[in-house]
């Protein structure tokens, strides 16, 4: 790498830095009486954890270069501000209270307000436990009277051993439906899982047969059952029937195709009952902030035709929330749209052919590259999973 390229990534770095900074900056101007602080900092703690991300990988293509104690402390810099930035935020999430704890006029900490803080932490989700205990790093500057360090010390050891327990005994929730497989479970169905970005864990439906199993449903169609023509909210959440048709939801789907690298099939059916398949090895999406912009596809193998490459780099839309001028209202449907559209798997679903032929135009659950731009096919499916051999992101 050549010195030029060190300068890039340090300027890339520093852009990291500025990021993390101006989260921070944010997340010191809510109190307890903000109503919508839980909502935004959920937001902005993915946005953290994505900068974390970043800042690792640059920091050790650095490091190969430039072997130093400069390097280290500015590694250990940003991991020290990190973590203590991303634990505030955590226990503004969890417990509804402002920290630090609040100083008055005279210098003295709110040991009212600390003691509110310590006692629930027998409470806390296991999750952020075991992340603060795998990491080997905990900030207690907060805390001021050693009694209470203690308790917090003795607490997170009670808790460590439990979670390592349940760990042991596959207890503990996995990360996606790749996981579930590697635990024994064979048989397609509903599961529970958390991926690492995800604050609590959901429900999903889990194929685990086709292609070597470990697919999370995205979005099943096949019968019309569904209304998918919904606004930013029922998109952003989630809608439908497990069992039936449904749609995932733009926030799980982006907690999955971030927490690490992801491939993405489409399985569609005609109304000959023909199945062909489009598989993309480097599927994600961006945050609510990004408008959830299909951020990389990869490669593209199958027998579908390559139909959703030019929806690469798109916005996802709504009827309420447009970025494709008028598309999610006239195909009666949300999607990442792209004049409008050359495959679209949430789209207007027609009940048989002539009816797709006739509705309007172009409508309909469509592939371009798989019967053209007028024809609706009968059933289709979004699946995405962990690729096999998948380094985290």
């Amino acid at each position: 790498m050549t010195e030029e390229e060190l300068k890039v990534l340090i300027a890339r770095r520093g852009l990291i830095k500025g990021k993390v900074t101006r989260i921070k900056s944010y997340v010191e101007k809510f109190t307890a009486s903000d109503n919508t602080r839980t909502y935004q900092i959920r937001s902005r703690l993915l946005n953290l954890r994505e900068a974390f991300r970043e800042f690792d990988n640059i920091q050790n293509q650095i490091e190969l270069i430039e072997s130093s104690e400069r390097q280290n402390k500015e590694r250990d810099e940003f991991e020290t501000t990190y973590y203590d930035l991303e634990a505030h935020m955590q226990l503004l999430i969890d417990d509804g209270s402002t920290i630090p704890p609040s100083t008055s006029s005279s210098g003295s900490s709110d040991t009212t307000n600390q003691s509110r803080v310590i006692n629930p932490w027998h409470l806390r989700p296991f999750s952020f436990l075991l992340s603060l205990i795998a990491r080997g790093r905990w900030s207690f500057e907060y805390y001021t009277k050693q009694q209470d360090l203690n308790e917090v010390k003795n607490q997170l050891a009670k808790t460590q051993e439990k979670i390592l327990t349940e760990i042991q005994d596959c207890k503990s929730v996995p990360r996606d439906c790749r996981e579930v497989q590697k635990r024994g479970c064979n048989t397609s169905g509903i599961f529970r899982i958390q991926p690492m970005l995800s604050l609590q864990s959901f429900l999903v439906w889990c194929d685990l047969s086709t292609r070597e199993g470990g697919w999370t449903y995205v979005v099943n169609r096949f019968d019309g059952s569904q209304n998918f023509y919904l606004n930013w909210t029922d998109y952003k959440q989630g809608f439908g029937n497990l069992s039936g048709e449904y749609w995932l939801g733009l926030d799980h789907l982006y907690e999955l195709t971030n927490s690490k690298r992801t491939e993405l099939l489409f399985e569609l059916v005609d109304w000959d009952l023909k199945k062909v398949y489009a598989l993309y090895d480097d599927f994600q999406i961006g945050n609510e902030f990004e408008m959830y912009r299909v951020k990389t596809l990869g490669k593209y193998t199958g027998d579908a035709g390559n139909s959703f490459y030019p929806h690469q780099n798109a916005n996802f839309s709504t009827a309420d929330n447009e970025h494709s001028e008028t598309c999610a209202a006239y195909f009666e449907a949300g999607w990442w749209y792209v004049d409008c559209h050359a495959g679209c798997v949430t789209c207007k679903y027609q009940r048989d052919l002539d009816e797709a032929r006739t509705h309007r135009p172009f409508s309909g659950i469509k592939w371009n590259s798989f019967h053209g731009f007028n024809y609706s096919l009968k059933e289709a499916r979004m699946l995405i999973r962990p690729r096999l051999g998948y380094v985290p992101i």
